[in-house]
């Protein structure tokens, strides 16, 4: 078979020579994985057909390649990483839900029969007494708690922790929505005082609300706390009076400024 390339790559049989300057050409095809002959018959000259292909068809079948390759590895990569992000969310769903087991299993081994008193003490209304640890800590009584929000009552919900005790928080609102804030039940008012007590003499440093509730429960802070109290109330005032001092000092100045213009 006489095997010829056309300028632009293609593959063809010279059927016969139809003149000097031109022949007769069938192309090649390619059918089943197979070379066969085309039906269709044309000329061409022959200083168009080459022994071997031609570069610039060789260019372009190089540049189709490039381009397939490109949209492969851009396909690869996307791929990769959609994989990478999936196996990343797997690890943290299995880092958390380990953890949660983890702290059930804590909690199962730790937990004691007195919290189920606790519960049981709470749903008869037995505590009558609770101390909110919100932005300030005060004490409520049960009808706090029982308030309603657009005629519904607010959800108390009771979180187990793995040392075996309980928390419990209040949601803002009945389905528990908004804000949360963590309550703490005492049966008696000198129970809730007591804890007071302990919370506010065990911080590092006391604010003005803590002050004011110990002065509302009759509360005793430890001297320590009230003396650095008092020290950064003492540097807080010569720090302002220094900065007015200075505002006052530069408003003189301008007034004085002033009196020069006629």
């Amino acid at each position: 078979m006489n095997i010829k390339y056309t300028g632009d790559g293609r593959k063809v049989h010279v059927d016969s020579k139809l003149n000097e300057t031109e022949y007769i050409i069938q192309e090649i095809l390619i059918k089943n994985g197979k070379e066969v002959l085309g039906d269709k018959k044309t000329v061409i000259a022959i200083g168009q057909l080459h022994d071997t292909l031609p570069d610039v068809a060789k260019s372009w079948k190089e540049k189709r390649l490039e381009e397939i390759e490109l949209r492969y590895e851009q396909f690869y990569d996307r791929k990769d990483k959609e994989l990478k992000e999936l196996e990343r969310v797997h690890r943290e769903m299995t880092r958390t839900l380990k953890m949660k087991m983890q702290d059930i299993k804590a909690m199962c081994e730790n937990v004691r029969p007195e919290v189920f008193q606790m519960v049981e003490d709470y749903l008869s209304g037995k505590f009558k007494y609770f101390v909110v640890t919100d932005y300030q800590i005060k004490i409520v009584e049960m009808d706090y708690i029982n308030e309603t929000y657009d005629g519904k009552l607010r959800l108390i919900s009771i979180f187990g922790k793995s040392d075996g005790t309980l928390t419990y928080a209040r949601g803002e609102y009945y389905d528990y929505s908004g804000g949360h804030r963590k309550i703490i039940p005492f049966e008696t008012y000198e129970e809730a005082v007591a804890f007071v007590s302990e919370y506010i003499n065990n911080k590092q440093s006391i604010s003005e609300d803590d002050i004011l509730r110990a002065l509302e429960y009759g509360i005793t802070i430890k001297p320590d706390l009230i003396k650095a109290y008092r020290a950064g109330i003492s540097d807080t005032m010569h720090r302002l009076k220094d900065k007015y001092t200075e505002d006052i000092e530069r408003m003189e100045l301008k007034l004085d400024a002033l009196r020069d213009l006629k």
